[in-house]
């Protein structure tokens, strides 16, 4: 059964976008709008693209020129503009069997700044390690392609583009860790595989996910792999993980870096969501609300402290949106088919009213509250000079009847003079006097048991015998 609650999350920031893709070809736009002026408010489906057919393997977003590159199942790439859709650029598919297209299907995408060393291109790897470098733009000209095989066998599950975009990293399972210089295509580090266990065994390399632990240095790397850890490799330092920590009993599907650098966010194939510094290997928190499915794709906002989260396997397919300080679920929606990848459209949002960071949007809400409350004080002032105070009437102190003149003044005379103690006593003597009782109470009598006798047992039996004989 799905976990679910009946608590509404309190919302996501207003203008926050996001466009995610599933399996049944599908780029859906999914927006958060508050009501009213509210900063807040809840998810909601923008807009749809595409028609069912093809299924979508991977999307990538470049934020320089506002555009989306989609892999089909099929091996078509298609360039959408993020604004409204269009197609601005479509690739079609290098291998020309259809049979090969379907089992080798696009596991890693890419798509290049225009103001990079690649220019408008796009990167691409299929699961057999087929890795292709494509140029588009110029309709005329043929797009010119560079090709190489990562692998020689294996499967490809994982690739990602270091922020420089001059080397890409590469892993799957039973492929090992390796980075490779994109202009020269060469390959320039490979790890080392695991040491042996206790028996003497060596676990197959089974690299799920990966990323970029630093943008401006490209020599840390962290992976997830399907023996249920979190690794961290450093280039220079050694070929093996520096930090290996494992994380529950199910394998790692997704992995994001945080910009701060050192912070990873992780999440696993049963659902569960959590944070990792990777200097100590330290789990810091973990985030709220259960996931029923397994995480395909996680993706970390550029300049609000938030994640965004889809669940792909399982009855869940809803797209999740978390704070990353209190880790709260702040929205949530379903979108009915199996969820791919998603990502965060953030220059879609530059409009009159630029992004706040967190210590502005905390800074500006204490100014509204602090406004609010000195609007609500001076209404209070005007209110109150408005109506004028009532005088209160004294009231009234009824004196106690007298029913004997001469005895009742005495008791009260005493009363006044005397202490609270001494009164109680004297007014219990003058009532007993009134009711012509003695100062002390009559004792009862008690009998004494002690001067009667007990009767003797043997006048008893004597009685006893003479029935007896009488009887006989």
């Amino acid at each position: 059964m799905p976990r679910t609650s009946t608590l509404e999350p309190p919302g996501c920031p207003a203008q926050l976008r996001a466009i995610c893709c599933d399996a049944l070809g599908f780029v859906k736009v999914v927006e958060a709008r508050g009501e009213n002026g509210a900063e807040n408010g809840p998810l909601d489906v923008v807009a749809r693209w595409g028609q069912p057919g093809a299924g979508i393997s991977a999307i990538s977003y470049s934020n320089s020129s506002n555009r989306l590159a989609v892999a089909r199942k099929s091996g078509d790439i298609e360039i959408l503009e993020s604004t409204d859709g269009s197609i601005c650029a479509q690739l079609a598919s290098l291998n020309l069997d259809a049979k090969e297209r379907e089992n080798d299907a696009i596991s890693g995408l890419h798509l290049f700044r225009e103001d990079g060393p690649c220019g408008q291109s796009v990167l691409s790897c299929s699961r057999n390690g087929d890795a292709a470098l494509r140029t588009f733009g110029d309709e005329d000209a043929p797009s010119p392609v560079s090709r190489w095989n990562v692998c020689k066998s294996g499967e490809v599950l994982s690739m990602r583009v270091h922020n420089s975009e001059n080397v890409a990293s590469f892993g799957g399972n039973r492929v090992e860790l390796s980075l490779w210089d994109l202009e020269s295509s060469s390959k320039v580090w490979e790890a080392k595989k695991p040491r042996p266990n206790n028996i003497g065994l060596v676990s197959l390399p089974y690299v799920t996910a990966s990323t970029f632990l630093l943008r401006d240095d490209h020599r840390k790397l962290v992976i997830g792999t399907g023996d249920y850890q979190v690794r961290l490799y450093d280039v220079h330092a050694q070929k093996r993980p520096v930090v290996a920590v494992t994380f529950k009993e199910s394998p790692i599907k997704a992995v994001a870096e945080d910009p701060d650098g050192f912070t990873v966010y992780v999440g696993n194939s049963t659902g569960s969501m959590a944070s990792f510094d990777m200097r100590t290997g330290k789990l810091l928190s973990g985030f709220k609300g259960k996931l029923a499915g397994s995480v395909r794709c996680i993706a970390r906002h550029p300049s609000l402290p938030l994640i965004a989260s889809c669940v792909w396997i399982g009855l869940d397919r809803f797209l999740r949106i978390h704070d990353i300080r209190s880790r709260q679920l702040l929205g949530r929606i379903f979108l009915k088919q199996p969820l791919v990848a998603v990502v965060f459209d953030d220059q879609a949002k530059t409009s009159e009213e630029p992004l706040l960071t967190a210590s502005q949007e905390q800074s500006q809400g204490k100014r509204k509250q602090i406004e609010n409350e000195v609007d609500y004080m001076d209404k209070e002032d005007d209110e109150y000079e408005e109506e004028k105070p009532r005088k209160k009437k004294p009231k009234k102190h009824k004196k106690p009847k007298r029913k004997q003149a001469g005895k009742d003044d005495e008791a009260t005379d005493l009363a006044e003079d005397e202490s609270p103690a001494k009164k109680l006593k004297e007014l219990k003597k003058l009532k007993r006097k009134q009711n012509g009782e003695t100062s002390e109470p009559k004792k009862k009598k008690i009998k004494d048991t002690t001067s009667e006798k007990p009767k003797e047992k043997s006048n008893e039996k004597s009685t006893n015998k003479k029935k007896r004989t009488r009887e006989e």
